[in-house]
C-alpha cells in the first residue's frame, strides 16, 4: 500500500488535471459516502487563539470560514497560522544588515493570537468538492495542491462536509484490502 501512494505521489504529474476528472459513473466511490459531515466551522471574526484551541482538541489541520449563511468564505489551516505567527526575518545587503523588525517570537505571538481570521487568510483559488464528486478527483485535488483538507459544499455554497487526507487514506486502506 504504502509503495502505491509513492507511485501515485512520485507519478503525480503524469496523472490528469484535477478539473479533467469526471465522475466514471459504476462503482466508483463519491465524496458523500466518505466525507466528514460534522464540520466544526468558524466565522471570520475568529480569533487565532480560539482556532489554536479548536484545531489541538479536535486534531483537525483546518476549518472552513463561512459567512452568517453558512456559505464559505475560505479555509484556514494550521500551516497558515503558523505562517502568520512566524517573526520576521533579518534582511541583509553585503554591506549592511536591515532589522525589518526587532520581535522575538514572545511578542509575535502576544500581538497576534488575539488577530482574528482575515488577518490571516491570503486570497488565494479556493478549491471546493460536492456531494456527487467521486473519490478520484478528491484524491487528485488533494495530492495535486498539496491540500490536507478541502470543504465539499451544496449548490447554495454552504458547506455540508469536508474531506481530509485521513479520509483518502483510510479508503485507499479499504480498496486495498477489499482487493485482496
Amino acid at each position: 500500500m504504502l509503495v502505491a501512494i509513492i507511485f501515485l505521489f512520485l507519478n503525480r504529474k503524469y496523472l490528469p488535471d484535477v478539473d479533467g476528472v469526471e465522475d466514471r459513473g459504476g462503482n466508483s466511490l463519491i465524496v458523500k459516502d466518505f466525507m466528514i459531515q460534522n464540520v466544526i466551522k468558524i466565522g471570520p471574526e475568529t480569533k487565532i487563539i480560539d482556532i489554536l484551541k479548536l484545531l489541538g482538541a479536535n486534531n483537525v489541520s483546518g476549518l472552513p470560514v463561512v459567512d452568517n449563511n453558512d456559505k464559505i468564505i475560505d479555509i484556514i489551516t494550521s500551516g497558515d497560522i503558523i505562517r502568520y505567527l512566524v517573526p520576521k526575518e533579518e534582511a541583509h545587503d553585503l554591506f549592511y544588515s536591515i532589522y525589518v523588525e526587532e520581535e522575538t517570537q514572545k511578542d509575535v505571538l502576544n500581538k497576534r493570537v488575539n488577530d482574528t481570521v482575515m488577518d490571516v487568510l491570503k486570497p488565494k483559488k479556493l478549491y471546493t468538492l460536492s456531494k456527487e464528486d467521486t473519490f478520484e478527483k478528491a484524491m487528485f485535488i488533494l495530492s495535486k495542491h498539496h491540500f490536507k483538507v478541502i470543504p465539499v459544499i451544496d449548490n447554495k455554497n454552504k458547506v455540508v462536509g469536508i474531506v481530509s487526507r485521513s479520509d483518502i487514506n483510510n479508503n485507499l486502506i479499504k480498496m486495498s484490502l477489499g482487493d485482496s
